[in-house]
C-alpha cells in the first residue's frame, strides 16, 4: 500500500513540474518561429444589411513579445473631440498567437456617420510609438450611416424575418412618422430577401394608407393587397384590408364579397368585424353593422395588434347607440 501510495503521488506530480519545464527547471521563452511576420489577403465585404467584415491571413513568429493585432479604418480624424469616438475607429482583435491564422472579425461602427477610404489590418508593437510590424491595406470606400439607421440594421440582420415582421407592425400600429419610415424600410427589405412574403405586402399597404390617405394612398394600398393575394389566395388579412380599401373606394359591393369570404376561415384577425360593421354603415344598414361591431367586442381579446380593433368597433358601436338614444346599451358597454 505505501508504494502504490508514493506511485500515485510521483504519478500526480509529473504534471506540475512539466509545467515548469520538466523536473524542477523552469522553462524559458519559446524560440521565435522560423519566418517573418505578415499579414496578408485582406478583404472587406458588407452584408445586404450594411454591417462590414475584415478577412485575412497572418504569421507571427512570436516575437517581439508585445504585439497587438487591429483593423483601422482611414482617414483618422485630424481633430477628435472624445477620444472614445477615435477608439470606435479601431478594432481590436485577440492577441496574435504563433503560426499561421486567419481571422474574420466584424468592423466596429466609428461612432458616428463617417466616410471610410481604406481599412488596414495591421500587426502593431504598442511602446514606444506603435511601430507596424506587418499590415495590408485595400482601398474600400465606406458610408458609415448615422448611429440610429445603424442599430436598426443590426437588428434586422439580427433577428429572424417573423421578429423582423411583428417589429414592423408594431411601429405601424404606433402612428408616428418616423416610425411609418422605420416599418417601411423594414418591410421593403423583408420583400427583397424574400419576394414570396405575402403578410410584408400586406403591412406595406397600411403603410401606403398611412402615407397618404387618399386616392393615390389608396390605390397603391389595394395593388400591395392584390400582390399579397397573388401570392397567396387564402390570406385572410389581405382579404379583410382590400375590403376596407374597396369600402373607401366606394366599392361596396366588392368589399362585401371579401369579407364574406374572409368569414369562412374565421380568421382571429378582428378587423373583419369592425371594418365590415364600417361597410354596413357606409350600405345604410345600422342594425346589420351593430351585430357586426357586436362580434367585434364579444370575441377574446388576442393581446397583439388585432385588439386595437376591438377598440375601434367600441367607438363606433357607442355612436351608433347614441344616435338612437339607447342610453342603457351604451352603459353597458
Amino acid at each position: 500500500m505505501a508504494v502504490l501510495l508514493v506511485l500515485l503521488g510521483w504519478q500526480f506530480r509529473q504534471p506540475v513540474l512539466r509545467l515548469v519545464g520538466g523536473y524542477g527547471k523552469p522553462s524559458g521563452p519559446l524560440a521565435p518561429l522560423a519566418g517573418k511576420n505578415s499579414v496578408s489577403d485582406l478583404k472587406v465585404t458588407a452584408d445586404a444589411n450594411g454591417l462590414w467584415t475584415a478577412d485575412f491571413d497572418y504569421f507571427f513568429t512570436g516575437e517581439p513579445r508585445a504585439v497587438i493585432l487591429r483593423v483601422d479604418l482611414l482617414p483618422r480624424p485630424t481633430a477628435e473631440p472624445q477620444a472614445q469616438a477615435y477608439e470606435n475607429r479601431r478594432t481590436f482583435i485577440p492577441p496574435p498567437q504563433r503560426g499561421a491564422h486567419h481571422v474574420t472579425v466584424q468592423i466596429n461602427y466609428p461612432g458616428s456617420q463617417f466616410s471610410t477610404k481604406q481599412v488596414v489590418a495591421a500587426l502593431r508593437e504598442p511602446l514606444p510609438a506603435e511601430t507596424i510590424l506587418a499590415s495590408d491595406t485595400v482601398e474600400q470606400p465606406i458610408e458609415w450611416p448615422n448611429f440610429a439607421t445603424y442599430i436598426q440594421n443590426q437588428s434586422f440582420a439580427r433577428d429572424s424575418p417573423r421578429d423582423n415582421l411583428e417589429r414592423a407592425v408594431a411601429l405601424i400600429d404606433s402612428g408616428g412618422s418616423r416610425a411609418i419610415g422605420e416599418a417601411k424600410g423594414i418591410l421593403e427589405r423583408l420583400i427583397s430577401q424574400d419576394a414570396q412574403l405575402d403578410a410584408a405586402y400586406v403591412e406595406l399597404a397600411r403603410v401606403a394608407m398611412r402615407e397618404n390617405w387618399g386616392p393615390d394612398g389608396l390605390h397603391h394600398a389595394e395593388n400591395l393587397l392584390e400582390s399579397a393575394l397573388q401570392i397567396r389566395p387564402d390570406n385572410s388579412n389581405a382579404k379583410i384590408l382590400l375590403g376596407y380599401v374597396y369600402t373607401h373606394q366606394g366599392q361596396l359591393g366588392k368589399a362585401e364579397q371579401l369579407f364574406v369570404d374572409a368569414a369562412k376561415a374565421d380568421p382571429p384577425n378582428l378587423w373583419l368585424w369592425a371594418n365590415w360593421g364600417e361597410l354596413l354603415v357606409k350600405q345604410d344598414k345600422p342594425d346589420e353593422a351593430i351585430a357586426k361591431y357586436r362580434v367585434a367586442v364579444t370575441r377574446p381579446m388576442t393581446h397583439d395588434t388585432y385588439d386595437r380593433a376591438r377598440a375601434d368597433a367600441y367607438r363606433n358601436l357607442i355612436q351608433l347607440l347614441e344616435r338612437r338614444r339607447d342610453l342603457d346599451g351604451v352603459e353597458a358597454l
